[in-house]
């Protein structure tokens, strides 16, 4: 037991609070954080993105064909500030997006927002519709990823699927997603290739799938979301811009995503988000004001310990004074803490613990030191 409580203090003694009565709903918190920083990961240059329509042809049903899949589409946002989209599979939840939308993330700090034609603008979205998911299952080199909505939302409405085989090149097809934070947003445009094709993130991940090369114009936001044929049928997974071709992106072809979802869904595939797990000692807190008077009043962290286990920690700054109040860590991914650390004696150390060893809501036992 000491030295269970040795090694607890050494990994949380940077830690200040002081004592509270009631459990917190981090998810909560959490939510507020997501819409105070939900944007782009990058910059778009709308004058340039603007120059892709130019000489396209319009599918002639658009209007029909966008209301009849508009509500299948989701807007997933995450605790890190960026935001993607993603497709209703069936009425269980089940959605899919690419792997780079969620990367880093955990259950915990991903939420699904459903269409709303309320929705003009982030700054529309309140807390109560951001939905917790869970992540069913990974591929960092389809750069897919199967996420399932965790409560049961009557009247989802799934999207048509498209086959492999009815793929044209220079058919019309088009996306709809949430390009820099424009909701919803259509565009459309033509298949130039259908092959296999390889491209890398960076220097986090490469990608290998059978891949369709599209003028459809996709920026930032569209990431995840659907390409769809002139019927209305999801045929790809918009995931990339070509580097080196101007107005050419890649969708990850249906094939791919019906193998992926099929294995994610029989449990064959990692739900791992990390190339590599951030740590916790190097994670900057980020500042949330949850009364939205200007003043924060609350500060998120999330990351792994040395033995791998990653944990959301919040700390509240009640009286906005600058100075951490308590803080709170949730170490299983529920939305709630399991671990409550205060400093009774005011000196900015720890002094005293409650830990959820069951995680039931409830604490089990207390630490004194």
């Amino acid at each position: 037991m000491d030295k269970f409580l040795t090694t607890f203090l050494v990994l949380l003694q940077f830690i200040y609070c002081q004592n509270q009565t009631s459990l917190t709903n981090i998810g909560d918190i959490i939510n507020q954080d997501i819409l105070n920083n939900i944007q782009s990961n990058y910059s778009i240059d709308y004058e340039k993105s603007a120059k892709q329509f130019s000489g396209k042809r319009a599918l002639v049903n658009a209007p029909a064909l966008y209301e009849s899949v508009r509500s299948s589409v989701v807007l997933i946002a995450t605790t890190n500030g960026t935001s993607g989209s993603g497709s209703i599979l069936d009425k269980s939840g089940y959605i899919i997006t690419n792997f780079h939308v969620i990367e880093g993330q955990t259950s915990d700090t991903i939420r699904c927002i459903l269409y709303d034609e309320s929705f003009g603008s982030i700054e529309d979205i309140p807390k109560s519709k951001l939905l917790r998911v869970e992540i069913i299952g990974t591929d960092s080199s389809k750069d897919l990823a199967l996420l399932k909505i965790v409560e049961s939302i009557p009247n989802l409405k799934p999207i048509p699927l498209g086959r492999s085989y009815s793929i044209k090149i220079a058919q019309d097809v088009f996306a709809v997603g949430h390009p820099g934070g424009l909701l919803w947003f259509y565009t459309s445009g033509t298949i130039n290739r259908v092959s296999k094709h390889e491209w890398t993130y960076g220097d986090n991940f490469d990608v290998s799938v059978q891949t369709i090369f599209t003028q459809t114009p996709i920026n930032p936001g569209n990431s995840g979301g659907p390409l769809l044929d002139g019927k209305g049928k999801m045929i790809g997974i918009n995931s990339a811009k070509d580097l080196q071709m101007d107005n050419v992106n890649y969708a990850v072809r249906i094939d791919e995503v019906d193998r992926f979802v099929r294995n994610a869904k029989q449990g064959n595939l990692t739900t791992k988000t990390s190339i590599s797990k951030p740590s916790l000692a190097t994670a900057v807190w980020e500042e949330v004001d949850l009364d939205e008077n200007g003043i924060t009043d609350a500060y998120i962290r999330e990351g792994a310990l040395d033995d791998g286990k990653y944990i959301v920690q919040v700390a509240i700054d009640e009286n906005e004074d600058g100075t951490f109040d308590y803080i709170v860590c949730d170490t299983n991914g529920d939305g709630l803490e399991d671990i409550a650390m205060y400093d009774e004696r005011g000196d900015g150390k720890f002094s005293y613990w409650r830990i959820d060893d069951d995680y039931d809501g409830k604490f089990d036992r207390e630490v004194q030191r």
